[in-house]
């Protein structure tokens, strides 16, 4: 099982938090397949999958790291590998690639 866990930020005003919602939907529905958020709090997104949703997660997290507006409200964001060694701060690697 593969997880992107995503925290937005707490000052997002709640209208904005939809927009933010939608932008992550759209990302995680994509060639390699379609996820949806798991999480039943407003403000982290969770997005999981198994072997078969590995390349939908990747593109969706490559698809969010390219778009400003949601960038702007993410506060953290971890990818959780099957293999611990593997996991990792997503902002981290994005500010370095």
């Amino acid at each position: 099982m593969y997880k992107n866990i995503i925290t937005i930020k707490n000052d997002t005003p709640s209208k904005k938090l939809l927009s933010i919602y939608e932008i992550a939907a759209n990302a995680f529905n994509n060639r390699a397949g379609r996820l949806e958020s798991t999480s039943k709090n407003p403000y982290i997104l969770v997005f999981e999958g198994g072997d078969n949703y590995y390349a939908c997660l990747e593109l969706g997290m490559f698809e969010l790291r390219d778009n400003k507006d949601f960038m702007d409200c993410v506060q953290a964001w971890q990818w959780v590998d099957e293999n611990p060694d593997e996991s990792c701060d997503m902002l981290q690697v994005f500010s370095v690639s």
